[in-house]
């Protein structure tokens, strides 16, 4: 029985049996020399050998539908993949854009309520001339009304006095002059009487 050397990995093996070569599993081009030939050969060009490789199947060829889908997966794919990007790239751009928008809002809204607490501010001074104002205008309105209550209170006063000096006059006059004199200064104490008692509810009631 002829024995056989084969080279793997650039390294002599054997002598090795048919069988053996078999268990090895060689290849068609598995360098092979045995005794009686001049040079190392292909193991599928060996006569002796050619059994070994019946039963196995030739090397896979592409199968062109298969290649087809296979393209089709990778182009699903990259565009899939494009249209991923696409959409995390305009989400990116919106929420930039979202955040811009919003920091304006922000600064706006801090713009009108400066500007608010501006107004309320001139409002609140604006209130507080117009309350001095008017505690003063007050002051000079009740000022007057006291000076002309002092004044129509004098009148009065003279008024009365007036009156008694004509109870007490008797020289160069008739009974229906005193009497005239004396209706009228009785008229004008009515009336002065009136007036300060006007004035003193409209004191009272300031």
């Amino acid at each position: 029985m002829e024995k056989f050397y084969i080279q793997e990995d650039d390294q002599q093996q054997g002598p090795f049996s048919i069988e053996e070569l078999k268990e090895l599993k060689i290849t068609r081009e598995t360098m092979t020399w045995y005794e009686g030939v001049a040079d190392w050969k292909e193991a599928g060009e060996i006569e002796e050998l050619k059994e070994l490789f019946k039963s196995i199947p030739p090397p896979l060829k592409s199968n062109p539908k298969v290649l087809s889908e296979i393209r089709k997966d990778k182009t699903k794919l990259i565009l899939f993949i494009s249209a991923l990007v696409i959409a995390l790239v305009g989400i990116l751009v919106y929420q930039n854009q979202q955040a811009k928008i919003e920091s304006k809002i922000n600064q706006q809204s801090l713009q009108l309520q400066d500007q608010n607490w501006k107004i309320q501010q001139q409002e609140s001074a604006e209130e507080a001339q117009k309350a001095e104002a008017d505690k003063k205008q007050r002051a000079a309105d009740l000022a007057t009304l006291q000076s002309q209550y002092d004044n129509a209170l004098n009148t009065l006063r003279k008024c009365q006095i007036q009156l008694n000096d004509d109870q007490k006059f008797k020289l160069l006059r008739t009974p229906a002059e005193k009497q005239s004199e004396l209706d009228r200064d009785l008229e004008s104490i009515r009336n002065w009487e009136k007036e300060v008692d006007r004035l003193k509810k409209e004191i009272k009631n300031y």
